[in-house]
């Protein structure tokens, strides 16, 4: 099958010798994957150079109505990257900005796709920051659109639900590869899929509407088993709503899962949900007495190792976030995301696994932020 214009890119390598970096790979030791220009990843096992393809596209969407969905075929438009880089939060990292340029069509939005793997996992994590540029207030649903290719070949996949795990996965009958995607950052809102001649008029390309798109993402609920046909079929799994302001963004984390066999997959995903959440740690309230400003104090210890205190102050209700990035701007962790009451409270940022330096924190509310540095020395 045919997932993006082959013959139109091949030639635009042949004429623009600068898109030849048009995509990054890296490896875990059990899966190789890469990340495109406009933020599709794939995968191939046990490795990306001479291994076997099992997903053909994860890619973003992001759905308003039946008029208006970012989608990585028809809407992106390269910003910056891919890049891939070392030394940070994982033991590979990747990833690339895109935004709507290349139809100017709604929704405008920039995403930023990153994918993080760990040697020896047999996961990835997979992660967009989906911000709102139009200047208008949208409520955007976001999630991961998928094109299976289990082995190297489309067609006669059956894609299921794990209800019990929150697992979304596909296989085919009488092969080994079972491949699945995890929403890690919070409750999924739904999946479901479709076969490959419903959703596209061309079984060699991916011709298909955003009514389409929509339907797939913003219907709530979960299909419990679905076999494609002849052609393959595609899956959309949604993370969830936001209402996003002017400049604000909604950020989701996937696990993309392989195993061999339904209970290693299912293995799989909760070593993706306890590395997810070793990136991450919720906010303890220290006193509900309502202070007299906002505040973001310097951590303590510091310098850290590997974990450090970072206490705030809250002086009106509302949402609140609470970030760490290293020294380039990249995000390493979010501590708070979530709505708090008056009060002043702390935050544990555990360090495990990232290089020694100076990252900082930075505390935003609807009116106040502010940034403190911290410095981990190993």
């Amino acid at each position: 099958m045919y997932r993006f214009v082959t013959t139109v890119l091949l030639l635009a390598l042949v004429l623009a010798p600068e898109l030849v970096q048009a995509q990054v790979t890296g490896e875990t030791g059990k899966l190789g994957f890469q990340l495109s220009v406009y933020g599709r990843v794939r995968i191939q096992t046990p490795a990306w150079t001479g291994g076997t393809r099992q997903l053909d596209r994860a890619s973003v969407i992001v759905a308003l109505d039946s008029t208006a969905v970012f989608d990585y075929n028809e809407d992106a438009e390269n910003v910056s990257g891919p890049d891939l880089i070392t030394g940070g939060v994982s033991d590979v990292l990747a990833t690339v900005v895109a935004n709507n340029a290349y139809s100017l069509l709604p929704p405008n939005v920039t995403v930023r796709t990153t994918v993080y793997g760990w040697n020896n996992d047999s996961f990835l994590l997979y992660r967009f920051a989906v911000r709102n540029d139009s200047s208008v207030a949208v409520k955007a649903f976001v999630g991961t659109a998928v094109v299976p290719e289990p082995g190297g070949s489309y067609g006669q996949e059956t894609m299921e639900y794990n209800a019990t795990k929150k697992v979304a996965y596909y296989f085919r009958s009488g092969e080994l590869a079972y491949i699945g995607f995890k929403v890690v950052s919070q409750e999924p809102y739904s999946m479901h899929s479709m076969d490959w001649d419903t959703y596209s008029s061309d079984p060699n390309n991916e011709v298909t509407t955003d009514a389409i798109r929509c339907f797939l993402t913003t219907r709530p609920g979960f299909d419990a088993s679905f076999t494609g046909g002849v052609d393959g079929s595609v899956l959309h799994m949604t993370a969830g709503a936001w209402t996003l302001q002017h400049g604000d963004s909604a950020v989701v984390m996937y696990a993309l899962l392989y195993a061999e066999s339904l209970t290693g997959l299912l293995d799989a995903a909760d070593a993706a949900q306890a590395r997810y959440n070793s990136m991450v740690t919720s906010v303890n309230s220290v006193t509900q007495e309502v202070p007299e400003r906002y505040a973001l104090r310097q951590n303590y210890p510091n310098p850290f190792n590997p974990s450090t205190q970072i206490g705030f102050d809250i002086v009106h209700p509302g949402f609140v976030t609470l970030k760490v990035y290293d020294l380039l701007g990249r995000e390493v962790a979010t501590l708070v995301k979530e709505n708090l009451t008056p009060g002043t409270y702390s935050a544990t940022f555990t360090a495990d696994g990232m290089p020694s330096g100076v990252y900082v924190a930075r505390l935003a509310t609807g009116s106040f932020s502010a940034t403190k540095k911290m410095l981990l020395v190993k």
